[in-house]
Order: C-alpha cells, then sequence, then structure tokens
C-alpha cells in the first residue's frame, strides 16, 4: 500500500494537478531586472493608507480604496545589492514616465499618484536594499452584491 501511495504523490505533478501559478508584477509598474517576484496580491476592493500634500504642503495621512495589487520582490541569488537610492530612483524614473506626480520620495518609501483618461490610481514602493514592495491603487467605487 504505502509503494501506491508513494507512486501517486511522486505522479501527481505531472497528471494535472498544478502547483500555484507564479507571481506577477503590478501593471503599470515593473520590476527589477535583479529582482524576482517572491508574491503578490490582488484583491478587488481594499483600502490602503497613503501619503499626500495637505493646503499648507505639510504630508498627511489619506485613506484609498479600490482594486489593490501589492507585489514582493526579493534580490535574485549572486546578484549585488543595490542601493535604496539606486531602488528608488528607478521606480521614481517609471513613475514619471507614466505622467505620474511623485507627491514624497524619501528614503525608503516613495508614494506618487497618477491621474489619467477620468482613472486616479496611487503608488507606494518601499524597498530595503534586497527587497521591495509595490502596491498599486486603483481607485474604484465598492462593487454592491
Amino acid at each position: 500500500m504505502i509503494p501506491l501511495i508513494l507512486a501517486a504523490a511522486l505522479l501527481a505533478p505531472t497528471i494535472g494537478w498544478a502547483a500555484a501559478p507564479p507571481a506577477k508584477d503590478c501593471p503599470p509598474l515593473g520590476s527589477l531586472p535583479d529582482f524576482l517576484v517572491d508574491a503578490n496580491t490582488v484583491k478587488t476592493y481594499d483600502t490602503v493608507e497613503f501619503q499626500r500634500k495637505n493646503a499648507a504642503g505639510d504630508l498627511e495621512p489619506i485613506d484609498v480604496s479600490g482594486q489593490l495589487c501589492t507585489a514582493h520582490y526579493r534580490l535574485r541569488p549572486g546578484k549585488d545589492t543595490p542601493s535604496n537610492l539606486e531602488i528608488q530612483s528607478n521606480y521614481k524614473l517609471q513613475l514619471q514616465q507614466l505622467g505620474a506626480e511623485i507627491i514624497v520620495s524619501e528614503g525608503r518609501d516613495t508614494y506618487a499618484r497618477l491621474v489619467k483618461n477620468g482613472a486616479e490610481t496611487w503608488f507606494r514602493v518601499y524597498s530595503s536594499e534586497d527587497s521591495i514592495e509595490t502596491t498599486v491603487l486603483r481607485v474604484t467605487p465598492p462593487k454592491l452584491t
């Protein structure tokens, strides 16, 4: 009986029991070449705290709700560790090329907002030298069920 169970366990991947699909980027942001997508989360509706500037120009938190995607990246084994400045600069360039307004970019965090074709999207990029987390939230109303 045990050999039969072992044989079934060994054959399982070949007979259609697929592994989880690989994690993906959160469009429109991409990944950096030396980083692998480690995990991602996609939600049809959630609320996340971002940073914005108030009328006086000071930063304040704001809760934003809508379609959410977060991606976690890790440095590929054997690759040189970039600095946070390099990581953040690369993502700021991506955001600027999209036409996003960079709200704040300090140290390990960048917050940005894009309003294009009537759609509002918020971004956050957090980094440490060997990992990156991107958050992309497109503002949408909740769906009534």
